[in-house]
């Protein structure tokens, strides 16, 4: 479930579907205000120690790093989970200032955002989680209510949509 800020949730994929290395369940419980630990085992005792982390679990592990850096970078601290201005479903937000949507989806794929009270001039990134990198668009003239937007490539997508000073 979303968190409105009234409590710390933190899901481990242990206990919501084990050993599953999707990196999908890290941005969908980022994007819902939740944090995420992985169960991972490496090191752990019962399966002889292995040496190396296993490569299924690089993928989430790689997810959690760009969560972290992309939380360093916003205002998290103003963001709560807005899922219901998202044809998605994953968005964090500081409406009228900030907005973070994931989609999730496997394939190039319009999807809505609704702004209200808060048409203006935004700019725009689009940040692939596959491989971390990023892709500024042109600056997006928002009008209030129901905007659309087309991420630049296929795959699952972030887009980080900041309200420009006028």
């Amino acid at each position: 479930p979303d968190t409105k800020g009234s409590k710390v949730i933190i899901v481990d994929n242990d206990h919501i579907n084990p050993w599953n290395s999707d990196p999908n369940w890290v941005w969908k419980n980022f994007m819902r205000g939740n944090h995420f630990i992985l169960m991972d085992h490496y090191k752990d005792f019962r399966i002889d120690s292995p040496e190396r982390p296993e490569p299924r679990h690089d993928p989430a592990r790689r997810a959690m790093g760009m969560a972290k850096k992309l939380s360093e970078r916003i205002d998290l601290v103003s963001m709560t989970p807005q899922s219901e201005l998202v044809s998605t479903g994953y968005c964090l937000a500081d409406p009228g200032r900030m907005y973070l949507v994931y989609q999730s989806e496997r394939t190039h794929k319009r999807f809505t955002l609704t702004l209200t009270a808060t048409a203006g001039k935004y700019s725009v990134e689009w940040i692939n989680p596959s491989s971390g990198k990023s892709h500024k668009s042109p600056d997006h003239n928002a009008k209030t209510g129901t905007n659309i937007f087309v991420p630049p490539f296929n795959g699952s997508a972030i887009l980080y949509l900041q309200k420009m000073q006028n």
